[in-house]
């Protein structure tokens, strides 16, 4: 028999006077508003969390808008070093402005928003009497900003835009155009700018959206809603009528600055879309493990990916000129093999070339948004799902959707709880106005063991880009209207709204975010059979964790999303889930099952 050790519990010099030091501090007043310290989340770095994500925005800005000055420095043809040295500057600030408007689509998880940054982006490179251009994306912000015309916006029907077969025509399109134009040509270049680097970028980060996308972790797990889809199809139309106005005016100075501004937002595409199928593959749960690997995958690019581009670019200086003529010969071989009718050179650039970029820059940034909430993981604690393999849900549902005719739901969900069956919490999420008009019916809905969370308001009319005080002064106000209510803290907030500043503030007050692995948006009397499929299929693809929200579509009805919450859970709950509340689906000190 071995004897037990007693672990000595002396402290360290060091450590005492800390004790010491803690101890004088005066003791936070009552009355105070300071919001909870947060745990720290197990399995991810210490404080990983940035309060302001600055640096890391403004590093990937430079890093895009090098790569994109690099590219069309070399694309341009008979450019004496003279010149170049001139432009490189010009290129630089431009490749930033377009790397910058399409950092402001991604963080703010809002096409509205990648909009209103692009045409303010192309307003300050227009020359003068040439800011037209921008036209059609300002009209856009305008109608926008008014509630009856949003509401026009967002009616517009994406289904078919969105559907992948879609997507790849859009894009490969202009792609092959170009790819015959140049073969049909006598030249390898289109006009004076030589578009196979480009579009090399170009297939790399097509293949990689395509892959990202078809192998994603939740297969039916699309972060943007509807009306989300809706505004991304106006803000594409608009942003690509833009560009063709650009083109309209036939000055090729003014061309190629489009170019690089769009080659800035392009490599910003691809870094973020590296980073973020990176972390879709290794299955992260929460911002913590989120950036945890994201700094992994920034070493690898370091080791491994920069030494490659510098290479590319090496090779592309010291053999770029016999390639092309190589590739020019070969052809022109298969041009007379096959048969294609030769057609002239363009005088000047090629409205495909161009329309194909912003074609894939506008289509690119929604996609990205509606499978990785960026901003979130950058600005606050965020969730997409919690552990897998615990066989534990979040079911969630909006309080309005719900605020009239649901007893017999709850009295459903009391009774199965009193049988010793499998527990059905409910994730309800309520606004200020909920708390504030119905405050006796969402307090028993705690008292009933159901999970009361925070919801942002409806937008009010305005662009997102513009909401950051009104943003947070909101969480403020419903936070102290649920302590008024409930008498606890809240732990959790709908990314309905996704502003930085909202994000960041649900953050001081240790509130999570959370968005969904599964959305369904009841459009009828019930569930379709494709909802279902897609709730089972989620769910036990990864034997629990998923976040599965469930709300009303365009069409949908309040008297018929009691029946669809009961079909979900009598479905779930006969192959041995477990309906539980956000806190424990998603756990900061959760322990690994493997």
């Amino acid at each position: 028999m071995g004897r037990s050790k007693t672990i000595p519990t002396k402290l360290t010099d060091s450590a005492a006077t800390e004790v010491i030091l803690k101890s004088e501090e005066p003791m936070p007043d009552d009355d105070v508003d300071t919001p909870p310290q947060r745990p720290r989340e197990r399995g991810t770095l210490k404080d990983t969390l940035p309060r302001k994500p600055t640096f890391v925005i403004l590093l990937v800005c430079l890093i895009s808008a090098l790569l994109a000055t690099m590219l069309a420095e070399y694309s341009l043809e008979d450019l004496n070093e003279g010149v170049a040295s001139e432009r490189r500057w010009t290129f630089l600030g431009v490749a930033c402005l377009g790397s910058g408007s399409t950092l402001v689509g991604i963080l703010y998880g809002d096409s509205l928003s990648h909009a209103f940054a692009f045409g303010v982006a192309l307003l300050i490179l227009s020359a003068k009497g040439k800011s037209l251009a921008a036209l059609p994306i300002f009209t856009l912000s305008f109608l926008s900003m008014n509630k009856q015309t949003r509401t026009i916006i967002s009616s517009i029907e994406s289904t078919l835009v969105y559907h992948p077969t879609t997507l790849q025509a859009s894009c490969l399109v202009p792609f092959f155009t170009v790819l015959y134009k140049s073969m049909a040509s006598s030249t390898a270049a289109v006009g004076h700018f030589s578009i196979i680097p480009t579009y090399t970028i170009v297939s790399i980060t097509l293949v990689l959206i395509h892959s990202y996308n078809k192998h994603r972790a939740h297969k039916h797990g699309n972060l943007l809603t509807s009306e989300m889809k809706s505004h991304a199809v106006a803000a594409t139309i608009s942003i690509i009528l833009s560009c063709s106005l650009v083109l309209q005016q036939h000055d090729d100075e003014y061309t190629i600055k489009l170019i690089v501004l769009l080659l800035g937002a392009l490599f910003t595409i691809l870094m973020s879309v590296f980073f973020a199928a990176v972390a879709d593959v290794w299955y992260v749960v929460g911002s913590g493990q989120f950036q945890m690997v994201s700094l992994d995958t920034a070493g690898m690019m370091l080791y491994f990916i920069l030494p490659a581009v510098v290479l590319f670019f090496r090779f592309l200086g010291m053999y770029g000129e016999s390639v092309g003529s190589r590739v020019s010969n070969l052809m022109a071989y298969v041009v007379k093999s096959v048969g294609i009718s030769a057609v002239d050179g363009d005088d000047g650039i090629s409205s495909s070339f161009v329309l194909s970029l912003a074609m894939l820059v506008s289509v690119s940034v929604p996609i990205l948004n509606a499978l990785c909430p960026m901003g979130g993981y950058l600005f606050s604690r965020a969730y997409t799902h919690g552990q897998p393999n615990t066989k534990k849900v979040a079911l969630c549902v909006n309080f309005s959707d719900l605020e009239s005719g649901e007893n017999d739901l709850w009295e459903y969900l009391s009774q199965r709880k009193e049988e010793g069956e499998y527990t059905a919490v409910l994730n309800v999420y309520v606004t200020l106005n909920d708390l504030q008009s119905f405050p006796e019916a969402v307090k028993e809905l705690a008292k009933k063991g159901h999970h009361v969370a925070l919801a942002p308001s409806d937008p009010s009319g305005e662009l997102s880009l513009f909401q950051g005080s009104e943003a947070a002064n909101y969480v403020e106000s419903i936070v102290n209207e649920y302590r008024k209510v409930i008498g606890t803290e809240p732990s959790w907030i709908a990314a309905y709204g996704r502003h930085p500043a909202m994000l960041g503030k649900a953050t001081e007050f240790g509130i999570k975010v959370a968005y969904w692995s599964t959305l369904v948006q009841v459009g009828g009397d019930m569930l379709s059979v494709e909802q279902q499929d897609a709730i089972s299929s989620d769910v036990a693809d990864k034997n629990g964790g998923s976040i599965v929200h469930v709300t009303l579509g365009k069409d949908g009805s309040n008297e018929f999303l009691s029946a669809s919450l009961l079909a979900i859970v009598n479905d779930l709950s006969s192959k041995g889930f477990t309906f539980e509340s956000l806190l424990d689906v998603a756990r900061d000190d959760a322990t690994m099952i493997l």
